[in-house]
């Protein structure tokens, strides 16, 4: 083999080597970096919107006993309701595009189901009726159990 031919040969091994690891990264951070950071950023956005409507959550109210006029008090709750079932819904959906979960030390799918439950729960829990008065106690544990599945 002359010179030349080695020079070449090496160029080509090194370009085609430097793509084969470029395509490979990228199908890397496509694949799990970014549904990892997608699932992290869902965690970051239900801590968000926990302690935003933790006033909301643990003080529920019954809509006939608002006073009246009090409409934006309610439209405050009813907003709430649906943030939280937004975030819930989220953390669904980027729960399953997240792939390693062992690796990456992501929930298991029973805790995940119970997050969302949680949340679709205390979502469904911010007006009561008559008879409700210990839905404040339960708001607040399902709370603490998504906290502590989610170690926030």
């Amino acid at each position: 083999m002359i010179e030349i031919e080695k020079i070449v040969l090496t160029s080509s091994l090194t370009i085609i080597g430097g793509i084969v690891v470029y395509v490979v990264g990228l199908i890397i951070n496509e694949f799990y970096i970014k549904p990892y950071i997608e699932y992290k950023k869902a965690i970051g956005e239900i801590d968000e919107e926990m302690m935003f409507f933790s006033n909301v959550y643990t003080n529920p109210i019954m809509p006939i006993t608002t006073p009246f006029g009090n409409e934006e008090v309610i439209s405050f709750y009813k907003h709430a309701s649906k943030q939280l079932r937004r975030v819930a819904s989220k953390f669904s959906s980027v729960y399953k595009a997240a792939r390693c979960k062992k690796l990456f030390k992501i929930i298991n799918e029973g805790d995940k189901n119970k997050v969302i439950g949680n949340l679709i729960s205390l979502s469904n829990s911010l007006f009561y009726s008559v008879g409700d008065r210990h839905i404040t106690t339960q708001n607040h544990d399902k709370a603490v159990e998504i906290r502590k599945i989610l170690n926030i």
